[in-house]
């Protein structure tokens, strides 16, 4: 997004650079739970949904639900974290369109390995839970 969200004219000036953009425009920034998405529905393409800012699995799967109920495309975005919240997000994405899970990636000493990433996938864990274990 391009501001924060919080205005009737923010979002009326967002809907005019939809309609004028060649571009999917894809709220990140403005969304943070499920009651954000039905005023974001008209002005935006999609959401970003972040699970540590969502606060937690079931609030993003909540979203997820919303914004495809609003005809909304979605992402699944990260911050800087460790495996295991990329983990937990990588079971959500089936459920979306775009996947964007790199956080981990620019961790150092992360202290879990979790879905791992082949060819541009996401490749999750087979193991019990989340499938995340401890680094050696």
């Amino acid at each position: 997004s391009i501001a924060c969200f919080g205005s009737r004219r923010r979002i009326d000036d967002v809907a005019w650079l939809r309609a004028h953009s060649p571009l999917p425009l894809i709220a990140d920034e403005d969304v943070r739970t499920v009651q954000d998405i039905p005023a974001l529905a008209q002005a935006y393409d999609g959401i970003n949904i972040k699970i540590m800012k969502a606060g937690g699995l079931q609030e993003a799967l909540r979203m997820i639900h919303v914004a495809r109920a609003h005809g909304l495309k979605i992402m699944l975005g990260c911050m800087v974290e460790s495996s295991l919240g990329i983990t937990a997000a990588a079971h959500l994405s089936p459920l979306v369109d775009w996947a964007d899970l790199d956080g981990n990636l620019l961790i150092k000493n992360d202290p879990y390995r979790g879905a791992t990433i082949a060819q541009g996938r996401l490749i999750l864990p087979h193991a019990h839970g989340l499938g995340v274990v401890a680094a050696v």
